[in-house]
């Protein structure tokens, strides 16, 4: 029972010592950068950025969507008769854009 508690104990301060490495980087990372007295703002806060990377996802997304316009569709019906018999019917439907 000590060694599953010291594992516990083990793993939750590598957890916290982790966190808390990526936390001090990223405060790290927080600074304003100014060319000429003007500030220079990441690419996170210029809005046309991130639509632009939106609707070229979005582009990506529709092109390997697979685009096909064909539909097929399988129906299967199961019959169960008193006697203890069991037929099962298949159909099947296939739409075809012309």
């Amino acid at each position: 029972m000590k060694q599953i508690t010291h594992r516990f104990a083990v793993k939750t301060f590598l957890t916290i010592f982790v966190v808390v490495f990526f936390q001090v980087i990223s405060w790290a990372q927080d600074a304003k950068v100014e060319i000429n007295g003007n500030d220079v703002g990441s690419w996170f806060s210029r809005n046309w950025l991130w639509v632009a990377g939106v609707v070229l996802l979005l582009i990506i997304l529709l092109l390997f969507s697979g685009g096909s316009s064909r539909r097929a569709q399988s129906k299967t019906t199961v019959y169960r008769r008193g006697d203890g018999t069991v037929t099962k019917t298949t159909t099947s439907e296939s739409d075809v854009a012309d």
